[in-house]
């Protein structure tokens, strides 16, 4: 049997005298290479040009040396399982596993400080994400549609989680939230601002038919419960006062949604695709 091509990269030296490298070509156990004309390899990137035969990769083995995985630079391996963040990367950009539909499980080390917009979006196997202590932001989308996701924890270290980081995660059941952590906090599994006066985004994999969201919240945000398709009534405190943007979008067993005389704002297609929702 012929032996396996190696994988081709093109690379461009940084001000830091390090280089960046972009895979043009791959092998089914994908090595990114550490060094280059004696300096060192400390990012991935990508020219955006689609790699033939990309679908081949099972396994990316990332060294020590990289500080970022750049953007699209791992995007829609579709057949990868396999890859270990090294402890020298602190930033994963836009994109970065966005489609790697086969990928199960992911740990984001203590080095990494930022996770960007859709970074790990649409894969669908990702059951395990360990977020570890030392990550500081989760981008718009970062987790969208991972399918196979049932549980999340946020460590105390999260200051800032974009819009939609989690939504059309169907199975996930429960958000927790170090109690330590300054921005957000936990109840019964969903996920609220620090003071609890936001509901930020509910579990939508629980399979709740009904919920009570505590007195003292002030308001329901954007796509809060986008997608919660078990949801048949819904109850709300007179503490509210919005009801942010697609809040409720896609509810469609939701037959019953009192809205108390202290809502002054509703936001645009705030229940859309409710079809049961009575009038």
């Amino acid at each position: 049997m012929a032996a396996e091509s190696k994988a081709e990269f093109e690379y461009e030296l940084l001000e830091n005298d390090t280089y960046a490298a972009t895979i043009l070509s791959v092998t089914e156990n994908l090595v990114i290479p550490s060094d280059y004309n004696g300096k060192k390899v400390t990012e991935l990137t990508s020219d955006g040009e689609y790699i033939d035969g990309r679908n081949r990769v099972v396994s990316v083995t990332i060294p020590n040396s990289i500080t970022t995985i750049g953007y699209q630079s791992l995007f829609e391996l579709r057949s990868l399982k396999n890859i270990e963040i090294p402890n020298s990367v602190t930033k994963i950009e836009d994109f970065a596993f966005g489609y790697c539909a086969s990928l199960t499980e992911i740990k984001i080390p203590e080095s990494v400080k930022t996770i960007g917009l859709c970074a790990f979006d649409r894969c669908a196997s990702l059951a395990t994400v360990t977020l570890s202590e030392g990550l500081e932001e989760i981008g718009r989308q970062a987790f969208a549609y991972c399918e196979a996701l049932k549980r999340i924890h946020i460590p105390k270290s999260v200051k800032c989680i974009g819009i939609w980081a989690f939504d059309g995660c169907d199975t996930l059941e429960e958000i927790t939230v170090d109690t330590e952590n300054s921005a957000y906090r936990s109840i019964d599994g969903n996920l609220y601002s620090k003071d609890g006066t936001v509901l930020l985004k509910y579990a939508v994999g629980k399979k709740n038919t009904e919920i009570t969201v505590p007195e003292g919240v002030k308001k329901i945000g954007e796509s809060a419960f986008l997608g919660a398709e078990s949801l048949k009534k819904i109850h709300l405190p007179d503490s509210l006062t919005e009801i942010g943007n697609d809040a409720f979008y896609g509810c469609k067993l939701l037959e019953s949604v009192n809205i108390p005389t202290s809502v002054k704002t509703v936001g645009e297609d705030a229940f859309d695709y409710c079809p049961l929702l009575k009038k």
